[in-house]
């Protein structure tokens, strides 16, 4: 027994694989990956699931990778024929290797801590749900990559965005996850 120690509890992170739905987004792959590279929480594998079968899209994996040896990506697709989003998913789902499965869609930028409040606040019998904050053209046209650096637009304008019309844009980490 010690005393005047105290102890903290930190958090036990599950292992997770993040699964990313995409159709034809080569365009926006730089920008996503930069952003999934600076996670607080990198997890531990990315699995494209891609509803479709494009060469552009595994070009652009095979050079951004390079820039992010970070991030374990890896690739799933299946002929397009027609809006078959749940069945790739399904077919990540199988592939991936870790006790968390995340879900993101690939024309969603997600917050620093988006894959960090999923592992630390799901666990048996959970089920957590992220909603998107939709940004106009104006607001969207404030992220760019510049040197493999996700830069987004300040707190003060997704909060004046959110008050034109774009519902639960501000990230409050202190509020418990219902």
């Amino acid at each position: 027994h010690v005393t005047g120690v105290q102890t903290c509890a930190l958090p036990i992170f599950m292992s997770s694989s993040l699964i990313v739905s995409i159709y034809k987004l080569q365009a926006e792959l730089p920008l996503l990956l930069s952003a999934l590279a600076q996670q607080s929480h990198i997890p531990d594998e990315i699995i494209f699931a891609e509803d479709a079968i494009s060469e552009d899209t595994i070009k652009v994996l095979s050079a951004e990778s390079k820039k992010y040896s970070q991030l374990r990506l890896r690739l799933v697709q299946h002929e397009d024929r027609g809006f078959r989003k749940a069945e790739i998913v399904n077919k990540a789902v199988t592939l991936a290797t870790h006790d968390q499965l995340i879900f993101l869609d690939g024309d969603c930028l997600p917050h620093p801590h988006y894959v960090r409040s999923y592992v630390e606040n799901l666990g048996p019998g959970k089920l957590l749900n992220a909603r998107p904050v939709y940004l106009n053209t104006e607001y969207r046209a404030k992220f760019s990559i510049s040197d493999h650096q996700f830069i987004s637009p300040t707190t003060a304008d997704l909060v004046l965005n959110a008050i034109h019309g774009a519902r639960y844009a501000i990230y409050v980490p202190w509020m418990p996850v219902r």
